[in-house]
């Protein structure tokens, strides 16, 4: 009887052992799940975070190269009208006789004729060159006027447009020269067609004062499609893209908007935030924003001339 009784117990206590073991066993494997569970969230984490940064790097510095590609682009056009400005002030030296004699105006525009070319036709993009004077004490279509169809033609001298057939107000035909005069400073105009050669063109601009007196303005027109060519190439990831606006947040450049059409005018909330967005000059971060039912990402910068250069995709492909 004492035999079976010491059995019974060392098969208690054995089963004891053997479901504490068990025990031991699953929170074992349990911490090593919670483990391993944990370490792989802070690594998804982690990566994510990383991806992120990368993506943002990644589209803040092609938005920067991008400007800059097109900075470099408009820095050349004014340069060159920059120089041009120089020269004609310097031999404007009799500012007086200018005013008042039409031998001495005669004799200045035969001594800028041949530079005033010379600029065009070393100018990438020039599709006009001009120098036009004052129409108060000067003829109404005096000054210099070159004109070519495209970069590969030569420059041909037409006779530049009578400022008496139209008046100051009328922006569609004369505003080239008006408004730059009212400015008072050198000014880069937005994108018009010119309807003769069916050439959309993006001017640049200087008014000439001496003594706070206007004599006139000389400038290029450049072809817009040599900018529009760098936007148009400045894409990011399968589907994303530039798009470019002037200063006043009208399109000038988009995949899928008509030129000039105000973003400010649009009744979305994706847009009035990229608005919001771009409208900072010293961005260094993305935009998360919502447009046409599709989450984006964006990068805007403000380009030397005031417009405004953004670069966008799908949330998804960054």
């Amino acid at each position: 009887m004492m035999i079976g009784k010491k059995s019974t117990n060392s098969e208690k206590q054995a089963k004891k052992r053997g479901s504490l073991r068990t025990r031991l066993i699953v929170m074992v494997i349990l911490i090593t799940m919670l483990t391993s569970i944990f370490s792989g969230a802070v690594a998804v984490l982690d990566s994510t975070k990383v991806a992120n940064n990368d993506a943002k790097e990644y589209i803040c510095l092609t938005g920067e190269q991008n400007a800059e590609e097109i900075n470099a682009q408009l820095s050349r056009v004014e340069q060159s009208v920059d120089t041009l400005y120089d020269i004609v002030v310097r031999e404007l030296d009799d500012p007086e006789q200018f005013r008042t004699s039409k031998e001495y105006v005669d004799a200045y525009t035969s001594r800028i004729e041949g530079i005033l070319e010379d600029f065009g036709n070393n100018t990438e993009g020039a599709l006009t060159c001009y120098i036009r004077y004052n129409p108060e004490f000067t003829e109404p279509t005096s000054g210099l006027f070159f004109s070519r169809n495209d970069s590969d033609s030569a420059f041909e001298h037409l006779t530049p447009t009578d400022f008496s057939i139209y008046e100051e107000d009328d922006l569609e035909h004369v505003g080239w020269y008006y408004i730059p005069v009212q400015n008072k400073a050198p000014l880069w105009m937005d994108p018009y067609e010119n309807s003769n050669i069916g050439v959309y063109m993006i001017s640049y601009v200087i008014p000439i004062y001496i003594d706070d007196v206007s004599y006139g303005i000389v400038g290029m027109d450049i072809d817009f499609s040599v900018l529009q060519d760098l936007v148009e190439k400045d894409s990011i990831y399968d589907s994303g893209y530039s798009f470019l606006t002037n200063s006043s947040d009208s399109v000038l450049i988009h995949p899928d908007l008509d030129m000039n059409t105000s973003l400010a005018d649009m009744d979305d909330s994706g847009i009035k935030k990229l608005l919001k967005y771009m409208d900072n000059e010293d961005n260094d971060s993305l935009l998360d924003y919502t447009y046409d039912g599709e989450e984006k990402v964006a990068y805007a910068t403000t380009l030397n001339n005031g417009m405004k250069l953004v670069l966008a995709a799908p949330k998804t492909e960054a």
